[in-house]
């Protein structure tokens, strides 16, 4: 993406800046204050100082073929106290931007940041209610062009940031530091919640990421009390002072919840204030504004210097040409040359207008003095039109030749501006080029040798296809874990189409004797209602008795089995994994599926008539895939020989007892020797015990005739 913020510095400002350059995308940025430092220097961008309602702004637009538009509006959400009543409207800027962005159908995608407090009806001020009007205005703009059009609203936001941009807690503590009495517009009973700016960043860029439109809510969900955000910043920053709430009008936030964020896009706030307070790395306003102040003194001391400088060269000429008056007295072919003229116009060529005209004052009082010293009434100038025509050459000569060189001086510079930029484009050019260059040529390599690309993820899910159907689920197994890089993988059988339970088939060594054989899905609403619906499944709430993400497999609109992953890395809880985990899904589905199909078509064919024993031919054909597949799909089976001590086993008998016992991945028949035999899988010699204590439990008795590899 060719993203373009517009607004002056904040926190979500350069939060979302950063987040946004290191996913790959560039960065470009309007602001009005050349003065603030808009995000830190691994940030590279583009940084505009032009007026947003303006025929610049739009040539920004086009110049960077911009596709995504960030509106930033943190100047009208984090007020402070009730006297800051003035402010310019965002409207006619907001309406420009939009009104370029029909004109620019290369426009993919706008985010306005609003805020919170506008759930609240009864909270809008005129500040509130210009972003109030901002969204109705995008909302317009949405369903007349059909542009996309995102709001996201947000709370307070945080984070490490120069107090004079970190909104209302860097306004706060910057009170604090200075040891000035604080009015706040809350009322002591009232709440806020404070959100940290990288979680804001991850909702925008999730939001930006799968082309949402609407509006959306970002809030961290545990607010605080206001006496209590006072009470802490005043321990941390020895503030003295009592401070004053409002009372009769203070403002009374509603809690507002961010569940289209976290049902949607699978978003969740991390940070809580109150737990990173000591670790946020503030810096004091002070220092900020004095780097501010230094650098427009500077500015100023600069120009007062260049001044000084050419007004000590002026005089100095003027002295010199006064010197070379007296001596060209002496010399009959020089006394004609009116050195004071000559003066002017060498000051107005070099110098331009200012001096030009200092030139001309100091030739004229030069001329008066010397008809002063002539013996000449100083009052005949009044009346002698002639007596004025030297200074009116002085003045035309000073003023003229200022003009040409101030008008030369200003196209030089017109021109080495433009020359600046011409240079700018280039290196914006030439760095794009090597920045596409490179993607590239990771791309290219990740074509290649990356596991998580199209091709080798097809590549590893096209292999279920050279394994018989008794395998297939503990090959499928395997492709999610190393795919997916987790090893709590699960695939549970769907018993019937209303979802009560499912029965487990297959499952990741690690989650061994951790899972249950027969999965309630009613006491999992959650999942219930996805598998329904034949929907993904993303644990959002973070709740331990449900997968990480779920996928159900889906034959002719059948749900037949679901596809879980009970652990995953925190980083993992992404866009990109969700979509991977689709993608890898739907690639295993319809091996799945044929397994499926097979097991239940082979019921009858397979088993000996009434009972879940296999014939001794299936039965040594699958031990003997098994046996040669252990070590390629890196399973364990068990086999045991069942036998009973007072008599000899009638079949039907058998098939009742065992099938009680048997799981669904575990089958048993009849050796070439005529006797009962069950494999176990993954099972190993340290799960016999339990194993056994089972068929005790029915009048049975059981061997191992050969010991699984650990």
């Amino acid at each position: 993406m060719k993203v373009l913020l517009i607004g002056e510095g904040c926190v979500e400002g350069r939060y979302i800046a950063a987040r946004l350059y290191k996913e790959g995308h560039k960065i470009n940025w309007i602001a009005k204050d050349s003065t603030q430092q808009l995000f830190d220097n691994e940030v590279k961008a583009n940084i505009y100082h032009v007026p947003i309602a303006s025929s610049r702004c739009k040539e920004v637009i086009k110049s960077n073929s911009i596709d995504t538009i960030i509106y930033l509006t943190s100047g009208y959400r984090e007020r402070f106290e009730k006297e800051e009543v003035e402010y310019d409207s965002l409207i006619p800027d907001l309406h420009a931007v939009l009104k370029y962005s029909v004109e620019y159908n290369s426009i993919k995608r706008i985010v306005f940041m609003s805020s919170v407090e506008l759930a609240d009806e009864n909270n809008l001020l005129p500040i509130l209610t210009d972003l109030k009007a901002g969204e109705m205005l995008c909302d317009a703009f949405s369903r007349k062009y059909q542009i996309p059009i995102a709001v996201l609203r947000v709370s307070s936001v945080y984070g490490e940031e120069f107090y004079d941009r970190a909104g209302y807690l860097g306004k706060v503590i910057g009170k604090m530091k200075e040891g000035k009495r604080i009015s706040t517009t809350f009322s002591p009973s009232a709440e806020m919640d404070l959100i940290y700016g990288g979680d804001v960043a991850d909702a925008l860029y999730r939001v930006l990421i799968e082309n949402k439109t609407g509006t959306f809510v970002a809030t961290s969900e545990k607010p605080i009390k206001i006496t209590e955000f006072f009470k802490v910043l005043s321990q941390r920053y020895n503030y003295s002072f009592e401070i004053q709430y409002a009372q009769d009008d203070g403002r009374e936030l509603k809690s507002c919840k961010a569940d289209r964020l976290k049902g949607e896009l699978g978003w969740l706030p991390i940070h809580e204030f109150l737990k990173e307070l000591n670790s946020l790395d503030q810096i004091d306003e002070l220092n900020k504004t004095k780097r501010v102040m230094q650098v427009r003194e500077d500015k100023i001391e600069s120009k007062y210097i260049k001044f000084l400088r050419n007004l000590f060269e002026n005089i100095l000429l003027f002295l010199l040409a006064i010197l070379f008056k007296k001596f060209a007295n002496d010399y009959s072919d020089l006394r004609f040359i009116d050195v004071r003229l000559m003066y002017v116009v060498m000051v107005g060529m070099v110098y331009g207008v200012k001096q030009g005209l200092i030139s001309t004052v100091l030739a004229s009082v030069s001329y008066i003095y010397d008809l002063s010293t002539s013996n000449i009434d100083i009052s005949f100038l009044l009346y002698s039109i002639s007596s004025w025509m030297p200074i009116v050459f002085y003045m035309i000569a000073g003023a003229w030749t200022g003009y040409l060189t101030d008008k030369r001086i200003d196209e030089m510079e017109s021109e080495k501006e433009e020359h600046s930029m011409l240079i700018e484009k280039y290196q914006f050019l030439r760095s794009l080029y090597n920045e596409m260059r490179e993607v590239k040529e990771q791309l290219q390599k990740q074509i290649l040798v990356s596991k998580d690309s199209f091709g080798r993820v097809y590549e590893i899910a096209n292999e279920l296809s050279n394994f018989k159907p008794e395998l297939i689920m503990f090959k499928a197994i395997r492709i999610i874990e190393n795919i997916m890089e987790t090893e709590s993988v699960a695939l549970y059988m769907v018993a019937n189409d209303n979802f009560n339970y499912a029965r487990l088939m297959a499952n990741s060594v690690n989650l061994k004797g951790k899972l249950t054989s027969t999965l309630k899905l009613d006491q999992l609403p959650g999942l219930k209602k996805a598998m329904e619906n034949r929907e993904f499944f993303v644990n959002t709430e973070l709740n331990s008795d449900y997968p990480a993400y779920a996928m159900p497999i889906v034959d002719q609109d059948k749900v037949v089995a679901v596809a879980m992953i009970y652990k995953l890395d925190y980083n993992k809880y992404s866009t990109f994994y969700q979509n991977l985990y689709r993608i890898v899904i739907g690639l295993i589905q319809q091996q799945l599926v044929n397994a499926y199909k097979y097991n239940e078509a082979m019921i009858h064919e397979n088993y000996i008539e009434g009972t879940v024993i296999n014939s001794n031919k299936e039965f040594e054909d699958k031990l003997q895939t098994v046996e040669s597949a252990k070590e390629e799909l890196d399973f364990n089976y068990l086999l045991v020989k069942v036998w009973d001590d007072n008599s000899k086993i009638e079949l039907n008998d058998f098939s009742d007892k065992v099938k009680r016992i048997m799981r669904n991945t575990d089958f048993a028949g009849i050796n070439s020797k005529g006797e009962y035999n069950i494999v176990f899988m993954q099972a190993t010699k340290n799960d016999f015990s339990e194993i056994q204590k089972r068929f005790l439990k029915v009048g049975l008795n059981i061997t191992m005739e050969e010991i699984a590899v650990e």
